[in-house]
């Protein structure tokens, strides 16, 4: 009786109905047309073009920074380098 009680429970597989398929595969499209979920393209090229709108949403925010002006030490540097 130890021995029954050490292993692990019987697990019963889940069916799922004709209603539950219809139902699923009904959301899976829904999720194609929101751009989650493309079958018709490879992932790599999904992840792709969502990093280079990333980069570019990112870029955009720094565009019109105007540039840094150089501290003393730098100024020094570049001095010593035109030499």
């Amino acid at each position: 009786m130890a021995e029954e009680s050490m292993r692990s429970p019987v697990r019963l597989m889940n069916f799922v109905s004709e209603e539950q398929l219809d139902e699923a595969k009904r959301r899976k499209g829904e999720r194609v047309k929101d751009g989650t979920a493309q079958r018709d393209r490879p992932l790599y090229e999904i992840l792709t073009e969502n990093k280079d709108k990333k980069d570019a949403k990112f870029n955009e925010r720094f565009k019109h920074r105007p540039a840094k002006a150089l501290d003393d030490d730098e100024t020094e540097f570049l001095e010593k380098l035109e030499l």
